[in-house]
């Protein structure tokens, strides 16, 4: 692809509507605040074009699942954990690290990560 021709380059990239991000930030209004984070995390997800779609039903799952799963002994035993991931897995956007990712936050007793040591 020629990068002189900037008008294919653009008709190249499809990117989701970015009008909640636009919406957020008036209004917060131009004044710093705590949001500006998740904000920024929104504007560098959109960027790189990997928003997420996680429907209301899945996030109640995950917080289901946090409260009642309390080790990684239980998470492995109990099919409903296995079921919650279905779902999360089938929400665009996400696969197995993000979803390890997710289920780690909200519960992280049950859902280690665990970091290699260099």
């Amino acid at each position: 692809m020629d990068l002189h021709n900037w008008k294919e380059l653009l008709e190249h990239y499809n990117y989701t509507d970015a009008t909640a991000i636009f919406q957020r930030i008036e209004e917060k209004g131009y004044i710093a605040t705590q949001e500006d984070y998740d904000i920024i995390n929104m504007i560098v997800l959109w960027k790189i074009n990997r928003e997420v779609k996680i429907c209301g039903e899945t996030i109640e799952y995950i917080n289901s699942i946090a409260k009642t799963t309390k080790s990684p002994e239980e998470a492995l035993n109990n099919m409903e954990v296995q079921d919650c991931l279905k779902e999360i897995l089938n929400s665009h956007g996400i696969r197995l690290p993000m979803a390890s990712a997710i289920l780690h936050f909200y519960q992280p007793k049950a859902f280690p990560i665990t970091h290699l040591l260099q």
